[in-house]
């Protein structure tokens, strides 16, 4: 999905982010400008141009002042967005949301999933999570009676600060607003909705799907999946996630191991066991470690390994560090290899000697990724542990 930014100039007062790369580096700047592709940053150095594609996290670098609301009202939209706001209304269909501070939207209730009006204890909470499970046939209005809740089948109609319009059996009913739990919005049937181009949270608690923004003034315009848009202070920005999968989430179609040597066949079995492909941790015990740093995710592979996925979604980007493992540098000597289908997309001797490598490749239309970790050109397997930390998936 194209990240359609437009770009333009924010004021010097703008307030400075911290950023996360792909490639694990971290910049600190206030966001200057933005395009499809990029994002310029205005850094203490100088301005710099960032890849979209090689964004993770964005968030303030140091604490806000900018007071926020506590939120009374929390709102889901239909596309995964969660609205933590201050009020909420309804009038001939439209909600009018409002989150303190002149900041204000309107959309269609037919973007509203539910609408939740209270303060909820853990037990209360489990049975809303019940409500929300369930394939109503009709708008549910729920109503919370000492510990336990309820709802009923019928039509929303207004939404005031005093009543809740409901119609039951032909009857319009309007329920004093403080009896209500919360409102379940029906709808039929639907096509999938995109998925966003990143997650924004806000300093109140809302986590807002986003399909397009734009930057001007000092604040982002978010848009929606479902159309919802709002536009949010930088200030109240609390973070940006990008959407990326872990390749070590995800089942392997199938792993290779072999040695270098032919062996009895009791005896390679007991190899391939020492040296099959590891998951989330190191071919040691213990987490990844490249340079110093420790990862939590990421594939280890001994040569010769061989790890191929099946990507039954469609991803467009792939990025990840690799190296090898600090517990055995400076020995080490492999040949790395990732295949998307029948091309190769990436090709390179990793040593130990070598300072991690950072990779970026194109996934756009792959449907199997085979990563390969052959011998070396030393002619030895001592010290032959690759580490592919971070392995993420983008779509």
């Amino acid at each position: 999905m194209v990240w359609s930014f437009v770009t333009v100039a924010l004021l010097a007062a703008s307030p400075e982010f911290q950023l996360g790369l792909a490639d694990g580096t971290q910049v600190r700047g206030s966001l200057a400008a933005a395009t499809a592709d990029m994002l310029v940053v205005q850094t203490g150095t100088g301005r710099r141009e960032i890849p979209a594609s090689q964004m993770l996290t964005i968030a303030p670098a140091a604490a806000s002042e900018y007071f926020v609301a506590a939120a009374t009202v929390w709102i889901d939209l239909i596309d995964g967005s969660q609205l933590w706001a201050v009020d909420y209304t309804v009038a001939d269909g439209t909600a009018s949301i409002s989150f303190g501070r002149d900041l204000s939207i309107t959309l269609p209730i037919s973007a509203i999933r539910s609408v939740r009006l209270k303060e909820q204890p853990e037990a209360i909470a489990k049975q809303w999570e019940a409500v929300l499970k369930q394939t109503p046939k009709a708008d549910l209005i729920v109503i919370r009676e000492e510990n336990a809740i309820d709802y009923l089948e019928g039509l929303f109609g207004a939404v005031t600060n005093e009543s809740v319009e409901f119609e039951l059996d032909g009857d319009k009913i309007p329920v004093k607003r403080p009896k209500v739990e919360g409102l379940v919005y029906y709808h039929a049937k639907q096509s999938t909705l995109p998925p966003g181009i990143c997650t924004v949270t806000d300093r109140a608690g809302s986590r807002i799907q986003v399909a397009s923004m734009t930057l001007t003034d000092g604040k982002l315009r978010l848009t929606t999946p479902a159309g919802a848009v709002l536009p949010l202070p930088l200030e109240r920005v609390s973070a940006i996630d990008f959407p990326a999968r872990y390749l070590s989430d995800f089942k392997p179609e199938h792993i290779a191991f072999e040695t270098r040597v032919r062996e009895p066949r009791g005896v390679a079995e007991r190899i391939a066991q020492r040296y099959q492909p590891r998951f989330d941790r190191a071919l040691e015990i213990g987490p990844m470690r490249l340079a110093g740093r420790e990862y939590a995710k990421g594939v280890a592979l001994h040569s010769r390994s061989e790890v191929t996925w099946l990507l039954t979604e469609p991803f467009v980007k792939f990025s990840a560090v690799a190296g090898i493992d600090d517990r055995v540098r400076p020995h080490g000597n492999v040949r790395l290899i990732i295949r998307g289908d029948d091309r190769v997309l990436l090709e390179q001797t990793v040593q130990g000697a070598d300072a991690p490598l950072p990779i970026s490749l194109d996934l756009t239309g792959v449907t199997r990724l085979k990563i390969t970790v052959d011998f070396g050109d030393d002619g030895i397997e001592a010290g032959d542990y690759l580490d592919l930390c971070d392995p993420r998936l983008y779509k």
